[in-house]
């Protein structure tokens, strides 16, 4: 039976460990978005990004994966 990831989700979100955990990382991933968005936004690449902020381009590669 093939799952899709929703349903696989729904379920592992009923663990109360997992939820909570998963939740923490809620802001996590919503400031990586508004990154990732606001990068597109502006036209620019992971490399100019990483120069403007004083980081590496593999950072902000590994930051938007």
């Amino acid at each position: 039976m093939d799952r899709d990831w929703k349903e696989i989700k729904k379920e592992l979100l009923f663990n109360p460990e997992v939820k909570a955990e998963y939740d923490n990382l809620a802001i996590e991933y919503e400031l990586i978005r508004q990154v990732i968005k606001a990068r597109k936004e502006k036209n620019i690449t992971q490399a100019e990004l990483a120069m403007k902020v004083g980081t590496k381009q593999s950072n902000i590669s590994r930051l938007e994966y």
